[in-house]
């Protein structure tokens, strides 16, 4: 127990902690120096102000109202008579503390410097006792500006710790100053600090100041120093070790982290509900873990200057100072983090436990990351060793990386993961997989998508309607020219006349089908099942001239096979094209009753089936969007068609 080991350390000192008591101020001094007064002391002649003394009394001092009360002294305030100027007097309580105000009197009359009290002179009063004139300070102890500094229900604004911080620096400077000559202060804190009206920045109270061996070498002797002295809520375990030999700069340091842990937190570095207890919570030092409003700068530097080992603590004060003026030109840096933290924490409140599928708020979602990450990318650029902006944008980034990862937006995933100040191989990990996936997902699409513009009727429809009046007219013409030679009794058509004009059709459709503008699927399998179906009529020719069968019934067969093609597209492609079937078998049947009308016939019939096929195929081009072949439609591939961001013109995809 910590309790139990502090108490054997007060044994092996000769105390007990009965012993232990506080001055007026607080502070703890078990021992009393043994320097006594030096009797060439020059007198010094006070008077009360209220005393009867003439205005030709040879005064050197008039004493006027008490100003404050300490452990070994009182401080009196007093007019020098011959400059007519306030001063303050410090005079002992007791005849046995006149040693040690002698004592203070010296340290602090060898230690000039703007940020400590300075001595005008030392004399012995009417009592034979020394007497201590300072500068008369008009102000306030730093100690009752602090408590207003905090508030039960918040910290210091930012504005206010700054201020009280730019006082730490200068108690800085003049502890700076005290080391170089050789003086540790022993009792750093608030109310040993005095701030004037105009906020000059004065340390007082050197009376348990130790001086390090060598230095102000001009002391008396016969001094002696207590061993444990100090005030616990502030010391160092060394101070509550009562080990004088390892007093050092390095004590100050300590005690200065004491009181910037009162500035961030408002409360003393130990505390305990007795003297003994507070001076155990010193001795041990353990580091302190601080609430997340204080900057972490600050408490890192607090820890760093309350180390328990001395090797350990924060060299000297210089660096102590320097790391304070570096967060307070940091602060800037800090203020633009903080801002952006609200927005970190407005989004993680947003998103929730589960992020997936929170498209809802999508606006939003990135609106408060991008403010939250500009704030804090600005955090850094000001100060690039801001961990706290560091760690709060690789918690921005992760956070985001996961939502894109989880919304399938890949792409952006990959971007935010290649900005992480540090890597995560977790989500490097993930996005790979989700890379893949989007890979076969694209794939799949492309291949949907081939397949729906294969099958798209609307792709090069009116080529196929140039096409359909084309060859409706090539025959019709090839047929009433035929027709009106058989009438002039010029030539008597038959079996060669119609195979040459259907074999000539055939080639010239297999002939241009690499190159028939289109180009897709459907509209190569028209042109095949044209080109094949010119071809059997052709075969059908042949057939029926060598078995010697009739002309006319052979000019019915070939429209019963161009019938049967034009129902097999009806089926499979566009039911639309039954009107075309229908206008040959018309034809077919009309030719048997009425041969002798054969040439009339056939010319009207493919001129009629031919302009219905165009008039169904300009149909077709009147349709918004694709329009896929029935066969599609049956099977159930044509899924893609329902991507709103996907239209079609002419024969090429066009993203909307």
């Amino acid at each position: 127990m910590v309790d139990d080991a502090y108490r054997e350390r007060l044994q092996q000192l000769g105390l007990a902690a009965e012993q232990l008591t506080l001055d007026s101020k607080g502070t703890l001094a078990v021992e009393r120096t043994s320097l006594t007064p030096d009797a060439s002391l020059p007198p010094l002649a006070i008077a009360d102000a209220d005393a009867d003394a003439g205005p030709d009394l040879d005064l050197d001092l008039v004493r006027g109202d008490r100003l404050g009360i300490g452990g070994m002294g009182v401080v009196t305030s007093a007019i020098q008579r011959a400059l007519r100027r306030p001063v303050a007097i410090k005079e002992p309580r007791a005849p046995d503390r006149a040693g040690q105000l002698l004592r203070e009197a010296m340290i602090t009359g060898a230690l000039e410097h703007p940020n400590i009290v300075p001595v005008h002179m030392l004399g012995r009063g009417p009592d034979g006792r020394p007497v201590l004139v300072m500068k008369r300070i008009d102000g306030t102890r730093w100690s009752e500006l602090l408590d207003r500094l905090f508030s039960p229900d918040r910290p210091p604004t930012p504005d206010a710790l700054e201020r009280h911080l730019g006082i730490l620096l200068q108690v800085c400077n003049a502890i700076d100053f005290a080391h170089s000559r050789g003086v540790v202060h022993r009792d750093l804190k608030p109310d040993n600090v005095m701030v004037g009206e105009f906020g000059e920045v004065y340390v007082v109270d050197w009376g348990i100041a130790h001086v390090l061996d060598g230095a102000l070498g001009d002391l008396p002797q016969g001094e002696s120093e207590a061993k444990l002295a100090g005030t616990p809520g502030y010391m160092a375990p060394e101070m509550a070790a009562g080990e004088l030999d390892k007093i050092s700069p390095r004590t100050d340091v300590y005690l200065l982290g004491a009181i910037l842990h009162e500035l961030v937190t408002g409360q003393k570095r130990h505390r305990g509900d007795n003297i003994f207890l507070t001076l155990a919570a010193a001795y041990e030092s353990e580091p302190f873990d601080y609430p997340p409003w204080v900057p972490e700068e600050l408490a890192a530097l607090c820890n760093a200057a309350t180390e328990a080992d001395p090797d350990r603590r924060i060299a000297d004060v210089a660096e102590f100072r320097t790391r304070i003026r570096d967060y307070l030109g940091h602060r800037a840096s800090l203020a633009l983090a903080d801002r952006a933290q609200q927005r970190l924490a407005a989004l993680v409140d947003l998103l929730g436990e589960d992020i997936r599928g929170q498209t809802f708020d999508a606006v939003e979602i990135h609106t408060l990351a991008s403010e939250a990450r500009f704030g804090l990318e600005q955090a850094l650029a000001q100060w690039e060793d801001n961990e706290q902006a560091r760690r709060r944008l690789q918690h921005l980034l992760e956070l985001m990386v996961d939502y894109e990862l989880q919304n399938g937006n890949v792409r952006a995933a990959a971007g935010l993961l290649a900005d992480l100040p540090k890597r995560v191989p977790a989500l490097e990990e993930r996005l790979r997989q989700a890379v893949i996936k989007a890979t076969e997902r694209r794939e799949e699409i492309a291949a949907l998508e081939r397949l729906r513009q294969d099958g798209d009727l609307a792709v090069s429809a009116p080529a196929r309607v140039r096409l359909s009046l084309a060859y409706g007219a090539v025959i019709t013409v090839a047929i009433v020219t035929l027709t009106t030679l058989r009438r002039l009794g010029i030539h008597d058509p038959g079996y060669p006349d119609a195979l040459g004009v259907m074999l000539a059709m055939a080639v010239a459709l297999v002939l241009s089908r690499g190159s028939w503008e289109g180009g897709n699927l459907v509209n190569r399998r028209i042109i095949d099942a044209i080109a094949a179906s010119c071809g059997l009529i052709a075969v059908g020719f042949l057939v029926c001239w060598v078995g010697d069968v009739d002309f006319t019934m052979g000019l019915a067969i070939s429209m019963l096979i161009a019938a049967a093609t034009a129902a097999s597209l009806a089926v499979f492609l566009e039911r639309g094209l039954g009107l075309t079937a229908l206008g040959f078998l018309i034809t077919a049947a009309s030719i048997s009753v009425f041969p002798q009308f054969r040439g009339i016939i056939l010319a009207l019939g493919n001129a009629l089936s031919f302009g219905a096929a165009a008039w169904v195929w300009k149909r077709v081009m009147a349709t918004k969007g694709p329009r896929p072949a029935r066969s599609m439609r049956a099977s159930g591939l044509t899924a893609v068609r329902s991507d709103a961001r996907l239209s079609y013109r002419g024969d090429k995809p066009r993203r909307r």
